[in-house]
């Protein structure tokens, strides 16, 4: 998955400590899980739209369906990023936060 990667990377770049390292696998793992779902759900609602296009006469509940399920995965990944980022602050020392949003600045990292 993505966030092996993204720990090492941190690890190494942040200079985590042990305890830093696992706290971070362990927020890593929840956005990455979350990010999973999202792409279920993004199938699943082009399944809706594609199933209320090609009946006889559009099926605008179908539809609704499909809007209403990427609604609330939008919601879910938003909050969970929220959350990712809340997490990641109580992790960190001032000095790796400042490092993190300059890479987040200027594109070295992306959330």
């Amino acid at each position: 998955m993505r966030s092996a990667y993204t720990l090492v990377f941190l690890s190494r770049t942040l200079d985590l400590t042990e305890t830093q390292q696992q706290a971070m696998a362990r927020v890593l793992d929840a956005i990455d899980t979350e990010r999973a779902q999202a792409q279920v759900d993004h199938k699943r609602t082009l399944a809706a739209f594609a199933g209320a296009l090609t009946a006889t006469a559009f099926d605008r509940q179908q539809a609704t369906a499909g809007v209403a399920l990427r609604e609330q995965s939008e919601a879910r990944l938003r909050d969970s990023v929220l959350q990712t980022l809340v997490e990641t602050h109580d992790i960190l020392q001032p000095a790796q936060r400042e490092r993190l949003a300059t890479m987040l600045r200027t594109g070295e990292l992306t959330i």
